[in-house]
């Protein structure tokens, strides 16, 4: 399997590409280019959650300790600083320390959390958060949920690259646990996964304004086009 900085730069390339290219249409502004290239790197490393022990484990909980307690500011106007800081620090322990925890006992590596279908729970929960929480237009709440999606699948794939030993001609047992449709192992947490990201989907408006923003730059002829060809 890629290690931790394998997923990292991979998911920062990817991403990094894509977000240039949000940036260069219309719908996007430089500024929330950089906040979905920032998301889909997070995803690349995003899968490595339910890792029992590795640097991606600490990180990205820390991460998200650190963003959990920064929502805080959204649902506390009003209340003084110290009481402010008393709920962030709350957030960022409970999080960082008790959520995470409570993850390590629950999951098994490259279990169901390694599979499209927790793929996609993920971003729809990013956009429904992003949307619903933290008051983001729809075409940049889907747009963020996609970008995830994309770093998240990033991570699968290079984890499916690593199996594959060139060298040796051979393939690693490995191969086909992390790319995977759903889990038969953990087939109940992949029914989970599969529900929440149905109910998720009715909750969440149509993700029309960002699809049209892709399909736009995509078909736009100036997209594909060399400035030193004429």
């Amino acid at each position: 399997m890629a290690n931790f900085n394998a997923h990292l730069v991979g998911g920062a390339v990817v991403s990094g590409f894509a977000a240039s290219a949000m940036a260069y249409s219309t719908v996007y502004s430089l500024n929330e280019a950089i906040v979905l290239w920032v998301a889909g790197t997070i995803g690349g490393v995003l899968p490595d959650i339910d890792a029992d022990s590795s640097v991606a484990l600490s990180w990205i909980f820390t991460l998200l300790a650190f963003v959990a307690a920064l929502v805080v500011l959204q649902f506390a106007p009003g209340q003084s600083l110290v009481t402010i800081w008393v709920l962030m620090l709350g957030i960022f322990v409970g999080v960082r320390f008790g959520i995470m925890q409570l993850f390590l006992r629950l999951t098994r590596h490259r279990g169901a959390y390694h599979s499209c279908v927790a793929a996609v729970f993920t971003a729809l929960c990013v956009s429904y958060v992003s949307l619903r929480y933290l008051h983001q237009d729809e075409a940049l709440a889907w747009a963020l949920g996609g970008f995830v999606l994309l770093g998240f699948m990033t991570h699968l794939v290079l984890d499916e690259c690593y199996a594959i030993d060139v060298v040796g001609a051979r393939v690693k047992r490995s191969f086909g646990s992390a790319i995977k449709p759903f889990s038969l192992q953990a087939w109940w947490a992949s029914l989970l996964f599969g529900g929440g990201s149905y109910l998720l989907w009715e909750a969440l408006p149509s993700p029309a304004p960002f699809v049209d923003a892709v399909t736009t730059l995509i078909m736009q002829p100036s997209t594909w086009h060399f400035a030193w060809l004429g």
